[in-house]
């Protein structure tokens, strides 16, 4: 056990020297890339979430437009057809 600690040593000073060296990466380097990309993992879960809960809304939104449209358009024709109505009641008052 003890002379693997010894090995793992000289591998991590190995390494510190080749990065110093030749620029390579050693643990140290290694291990932040990891948090890194873990951040980044979680960062775009948050995202995915937020997002997919705006499009909801939004979608909410387009469809209460949409069902506005169709209700204004309803609203429009009655009103026609009240307006041609009236007039031939008039004409039917008044010939």
């Amino acid at each position: 056990m003890k002379n693997k600690r010894s090995v793992l040593r000289l591998l991590d000073t190995i390494g510190t020297i080749s990065k110093t060296l030749f620029g390579t990466m050693d643990t140290e380097d290694f291990q932040i890339i990891i948090e890194q990309i873990k951040l980044l993992q979680s960062n775009q879960e948050i995202l995915h979430h937020a997002i997919k809960h705006h499009l909801k809304a939004v979608n909410a939104t387009i469809g209460h437009l949409e069902l506005e449209n169709i209700n204004s358009y309803c609203c429009k024709r009655a009103i026609q057809r009240d307006k041609e109505l009236i007039k031939t009641w008039r004409g039917i008052e008044t010939g």
